[in-house]
């Protein structure tokens, strides 16, 4: 789908969105550190025991969501986590290397007149995860979904755009 817009126009729009999207990302990962460091949520007053403590959606039995701070050192749900320095380096260069392929990509698709909205989303959740890598050493998580007894791995906004990305980049692809 070629945009709409001049493509001067369509960059600076772009460039926005993609430093709001890393600056929501900063911003909620900043606070969940402040507001749950040292908080055991699973075990306060307010909540019942092997239990999640739900704060929105409804009750522990049904939908709920959650927050519990996590600091991931693998990729998606932990994967390829270790405690050692250079395995930790090697994943995150491993990391910045597919986000830079990306980026190139998103570039080129943009000089063909494309919308990159999907890539932007990407890059801009893969920034925002590799922000955390050099400065916490692993990916702050911070949001749990739960129903029931099954729990969804603990998740940020970063990995939302990503999914929402790759998702739209699908859709796009489909309709090419």
């Amino acid at each position: 789908m070629k945009y709409l817009l001049s493509p001067r126009v369509h960059l600076c729009l772009s460039g926005v969105f993609f430093i709001i999207l890393v600056m929501v990302d900063r911003i909620t990962k900043s606070a969940a550190i402040a507001l749950l460091s040292g908080v055991d949520w699973i075990n306060s007053d307010t909540c019942i025991m092997d239990d999640p403590c739900c704060l929105f959606m409804g009750s522990a039995t049904g939908p709920c969501i959650s927050f519990d701070l996590v600091v991931n050192r693998g990729v998606s749900w932990g994967l390829f986590a270790t405690q050692d320095a250079l395995g930790f380096i090697l994943v995150g260069l491993l990391i910045g290397g597919i986000t830079a392929l990306l980026t190139y990509y998103m570039y080129t698709r943009w000089q063909a007149g494309f919308s990159v909205v999907g890539e932007m989303f990407i890059v801009a959740g893969s920034v925002g995860n590799l922000i955390d890598r050099l400065f916490y050493h692993g990916v702050i998580d911070f949001i749990r979904l739960s129903w029931g007894q099954f729990t969804w791995p603990i998740f940020n906004i970063a990995d939302c755009c990503i999914v929402l990305g790759v998702f739209w980049v699908v859709t796009q692809k489909l309709k090419e």
